[in-house]
């Protein structure tokens, strides 16, 4: 997955074009990329390759995923990260009120 904002036709272009360079992958059936989702954090993609035997599965999952790495961060293009956000309603202090941010910063005795 890509961040969302991403280039997605870039981020195509470079799947392919890293597919389409790795000696395991076969030219046919060719390589393809298919944008499978909008994840919950991501633009999630897919590049779909054939190999000439099973036996390459490992190695070439390995070349594969570190040219896409490389080619990412050489083009901008961020592998998105699940985000959450976090909201604080309030904060004790030592020996203080309590001060309750969602009430707009009102203190209350503890």
């Amino acid at each position: 997955g890509i961040a969302y904002g991403s280039d997605v036709e870039l981020a195509r272009r470079l799947l392919l074009g890293v597919a389409k360079a790795n000696p395991r992958v076969l030219e046919e059936p060719p390589p393809t990329v298919v944008f499978r989702a909008f994840g919950e954090s991501s633009l999630d993609f897919e590049l779909r390759v054939f190999l000439a035997a099973r036996d390459y599965w490992v190695d070439a999952t390995d070349q594969l995923h570190t040219g896409i790495d490389q080619a990412f961060r050489k083009a901008n293009i961020e592998i998105a990260f699940p985000q959450r956000d976090i909201h604080i309603r309030s904060v004790v202090e030592r020996g203080g009120p309590v001060v309750d941010e969602a009430a707009g910063g009102e203190s209350r005795p503890q």
